[in-house]
């Protein structure tokens, strides 16, 4: 027959009760299979047997391993009291077997204790039960077939989709799509997994693709605890299940959380959810889990592709940076394009670079800060250097809002996530490089040791600005020495021309002051005799001029002695 197997029960039942002559039957099923009870209850239109609920609360003891005949139910069924209490006096039980395994089993019930099962009647249940077994395994077996075919087709119509790009994003666009597609969800969601931290890689949902996350993980939520277990979960009703307990009051309906694993490794999780709560089918986490694999292997080859091609930048970025170190001596421009090509490898908001004066930082580059005036001024040093300065290592913080080491800055509200490497010079820190994002939880730990290789050529940079500026001081205090050694040469120069003028000069002027005082010992008028006054006066000046020459040329420290002002006023009329 064609109808479904659910449809055909009770005709099948009533012919096999009427075959037997009993009154009641049960089939009992050992796991599930659509469109199939898992227990199944018929009675005979023209019995009395009306007790349902016992055959309930013991169909579990009607399960057989092998054929077997009671006629004297009443008489050894005392495990079963109820069935006597309801007039069973005869049970007949065949297993349902196929290919030496057994899925359930088949029991008729006689109330009637002249009616005896017989051996014949076993061998027709017997056949019933084989042909019953078939009937249904070939159901469980198409239905495993379609539910293949279906995932194995929306894994063919994603790989075309996967195979064109190795893009992540466009990766997860076409997983997101085709998860939503294989079974009937609302929304869908990958977080990456790596080192024992998840990272969000994309959402979908009725209004399309984001890039933001939902929620952040937490860490003793439902996305954590499938990363590091590896195991699929089940919520069928967010706000009754004990890891939502402290989840956001919004939060409701259904989600299941996929691992996507390659072998052992969990590389990701898959959430997908619906907004009213209820169980998710056993076929729907079935062709869920069988795409998970196709997932994994999508988003690694993806991740490997995306990490060489940053790698590549990193590399670049670096090369670039090392020709500017190399080529310029300028710290300011050497550290303005550090912080250039670093973007080009961490996307970040705004940027810093922080020299260590004493008890202080001092900005001495920076890119895009709400504050242009904050290049040159200093300020108080913090916990947050201090705590670098101790361990030599990056320091991320996921929301700078929330961390009061942070709050001590002031004027950095709009910082959210932010990280800071330190610059190391001779296994000292001397400074530190900071990333600002207004978004939290911008970065990573990979972050965190790309920007240290770009630290390490800022310390190169500085260090190297720093020795010149060493050298440039050098050179001009040797300048400046030599300027005052051919100073000093000059004045011997000088010092060794006046003292032979000097000594030319002394003799004549010795001889004109000597005439002129012997001229002033002869009777001559006034007026001769002033002039004679005045030419021995300026002859004595003349010498000590010359006195005062051989005293500069000789180099001898400044004497100082007491005059009388009056006597040299006098002197100029």
């Amino acid at each position: 027959s064609t109808r479904e197997i659910k449809g055909m029960l009770p005709l099948v039942f009533s012919l096999t009760e009427e075959l037997l002559q009993a009154a009641a039957g049960i089939m009992f099923l050992d796991r599930r299979t659509p469109g199939i009870p898992k227990c199944y209850l018929h009675t005979r239109s023209n019995t009395s047997f009306s007790d349902y609920q016992a055959l309930r609360r013991q169909q579990k003891k009607f399960i057989c391993r092998e054929p077997v005949i009671i006629n004297d139910y009443q008489r050894h069924a005392d495990s079963l009291p109820d069935l006597v209490k309801s007039g069973v006096t005869g049970i007949i039980s065949c297993p349902m077997t196929l290919n030496k395994k057994q899925i359930g089993s088949l029991s008729f019930f006689s109330l009637d204790s002249e009616n005896i099962f017989d051996d014949q009647d076993l061998t027709a249940l017997q056949i019933i039960s084989r042909i019953m077994t078939q009937t249904i395994e070939y159901r469980r077996s198409s239905h495993q077939y379609r539910l293949s075919k279906r995932a194995i087709d929306a894994v063919l119509y994603a790989n075309p989709a996967l195979d064109a790009s190795l893009n992540l994003q466009s990766v997860l666009s076409s997983l997101l799509t085709a998860a939503l597609n294989l079974v009937p969800a609302n929304r869908s969601h990958i977080f990456f997994y790596s080192r024992g931290r998840l990272s969000f890689g994309a959402a979908l949902d009725q209004y399309g693709r984001t890039d933001t996350t939902y929620s952040k993980p937490r860490e003793n939520g439902l996305t954590y605890m499938v990363a590091r277990s590896g195991k699929t979960k089940i919520i069928t009703d967010m706000k009754n299940d004990p890891l939502f307990k402290n989840a956001p009051k919004d939060w409701h309906g259904s989600i299941v959380s996929i691992p996507l694993k390659i072998g052992e490794r969990v590389v990701g999780v898959m959430n997908i959810s619906r907004p009213k709560p209820g169980p998710f089918t056993r076929d729907a986490i079935r062709i869920w889990n069988l795409f998970s694999n196709q997932a994994a292997i999508a988003i690694e080859n993806a991740r490997l592709f995306e990490a060489e091609r940053k790698q590549n930048e990193r590399i670049e970025a670096l090369r670039s940076a090392v020709t500017v170190i190399n080529s310029s001596l300028d710290l300011s421009e050497v550290l303005a394009f550090i912080l250039t090509e670093l973007r080009r490898v961490i996307p970040y908001d705004s940027a810093s670079i922080m020299l260590i004066d004493g008890d202080r930082l001092r900005v001495v580059g920076g890119r895009d800060l709400p504050d242009r005036e904050i290049i040159g001024k200093s300020f108080l040093s913090n916990e947050l250097d201090q705590e670098m300065a101790a361990t030599q290592k990056p320091l991320i913080i996921e929301d700078a809002r929330e961390d009061e080491r942070f709050l001590g800055w002031g004027g950095t509200d709009y910082v959210r996530g932010w990280l800071s490497v330190p610059l190391i010079s001779k296994e000292k820190m001397i400074g530190y490089i900071t990333l600002d994002s207004r978004s939290p939880g911008a970065f990573s730990q990979d972050d965190a040791e790309i920007a240290t290789s770009f630290a390490h050529e800022a310390a190169i940079a500085v260090e190297n600005a720093t020795l010149h500026e060493k050298l440039k001081d050098k050179l001009r205090d040797l300048q400046e020495s030599r300027d005052q050694l051919f100073q000093s040469e000059k004045l011997a120069a000088i010092g060794r021309l006046v003292a032979g003028v000097a000594h030319e000069l002394n003799n004549p002027l010795t001889s004109i002051i000597g005439i002129a005082q012997i001229l002033q010992t002869y009777e001559v008028n006034h007026e001769i005799s002033d002039y004679l006054e005045s030419l021995v006066k300026e002859a004595h000046r003349t010498a000590n001029i010359v006195r005062s020459l051989l005293d500069f040329a000789r180099q001898h420290k400044p004497k100082k002695e007491v005059i009388e002002i009056h006597q040299v006023l006098k002197s100029v009329f």
